[in-house]
């Protein structure tokens, strides 16, 4: 299956996640100004959004 995918520069993690649970997103990748991708989970709490890094996952 082939799912749409979206590039966005610029855009900050705040904004990233919310953006992640409208389009319906289990996880999003996003990269910092380090330019490090970094995949986020994303869990939906109600009307927001929980995030949390694969490590955080893991521990």
């Amino acid at each position: 299956m082939v799912e749409p995918s979206f590039l966005v520069f610029g855009l900050p993690l705040e904004t990233a996640g919310p953006l992640g649970k409208k389009l319906v997103q289990t996880a999003i990748v996003w990269c910092g100004a380090d330019a490090v991708p970094e995949p986020i989970l994303l869990r939906y709490l109600g009307r927001g959004v929980a995030m949390l890094t694969f490590a955080e996952k893991l521990a």
